[in-house]
């Protein structure tokens, strides 16, 4: 039976900004943040509508990572852009929502579910005979997805 525990807290990292900024480099960055990382990335939705008061875009993006035979690394953003109108070459003037949130899920495989013995023997397994190390992998993962959302606040920061 998998495990999945959260790691951001409560709704997740958020970044609110409003102003101009390049999107393009915002999503080429941040998409290459996954690959350097070595996610499996996949952008589940994408739309794009126009309003009165500019473009609005929702994309939401998932990654995950497998770390080890045990754990696995999830990564999710969503991205909500209103009121995006041109304001210079590659820039637009606008109002951005970035929302990450970060799991880690053990027991991915369900390797350890095929009997009602084994699935208590990894219950216990992982309460406390691998808690430090989880732990472990629960703060590297933090320390990841602050480094993207600090990524995505350059980004945002860099034409002030």
């Amino acid at each position: 039976m998998a495990n999945k525990m959260k790691v951001t807290p409560g709704r997740g990292l958020q970044i609110r900004d409003k102003g101009v900024f390049n999107f393009e480099k915002l999503y080429g960055e941040m998409k290459g943040w996954f690959d350097e990382y070595k996610y499996d990335f996949e952008e589940k939705t994408y739309s794009e509508k126009d309003g009165s008061k500019g473009k609005e875009i929702v994309i939401e993006w998932r990654a995950e990572r497998e770390v080890t035979d045990h754990i696995k690394y999830h990564v999710d953003i969503n991205f909500r852009f209103t009121g995006l109108v041109p304001a210079s070459d590659n820039f637009v003037k606008g109002t951005a929502k970035i929302t990450f949130l970060a799991s880690l899920e053990t027991d991915y495989k369900e390797q350890w579910d095929k009997t009602v013995f084994s699935s208590f023997l990894y219950r216990m397994y992982d309460k406390y005979i691998v808690k430090g190390f989880i732990d472990g992998h629960k703060a590297k993962l933090s320390k990841e997805v602050k480094n993207l959302q600090s990524v995505a606040s350059e980004v945002l920061d860099f034409h002030r």
